[in-house]
C-alpha cells in the first residue's frame, strides 16, 4: 500500500492504496487531492477515475468509521467541479 504523507489539515493522512491510483488520477487532479485528503482521518481511498466531466472514487472505510456508522464495504465519493449534479448523472451510475 502506498501511504501518501500530506497532511489535510486536521491531522490526517490520505492513503491510497495503490500506486496506480494515486498517479493515474489524482497527481493530475489537485482539488480533488485536497478533498481526498480531508477524508483521510476516516476513509482510504482506493480507486479513482473520471467519466463524462464527473470523477469517483472508492472510499474504504476504517474501522472506527465501520463500527461507528455500520459500514461493511467501500463507499462511492462521486466529484464534480460543477455547482449542480444532473439528475442523469446519478440515474446511469447505477
Amino acid at each position: 500500500m502506498l501511504r501518501v504523507a500530506q497532511s489535510s489539515g486536521k491531522g490526517g493522512v490520505v492513503a491510497i492504496k495503490s500506486r496506480e491510483a494515486y498517479e493515474y488520477h489524482f497527481v493530475s487532479r489537485p482539488e480533488e487531492r485536497t478533498l481526498a485528503q480531508s477524508l483521510g482521518e476516516a476513509f482510504d481511498i482506493t480507486y479513482g477515475d473520471q467519466s463524462k466531466g464527473y470523477s469517483f472514487w472508492f472510499a474504504d472505510p476504517h474501522e472506527h468509521v465501520c463500527e461507528r456508522f455500520g459500514l461493511r464495504d467501500e463507499v462511492l465519493v462521486l466529484y464534480s467541479a460543477h455547482d449542480v449534479i444532473h439528475r442523469r448523472f446519478v440515474h446511469h451510475s447505477r
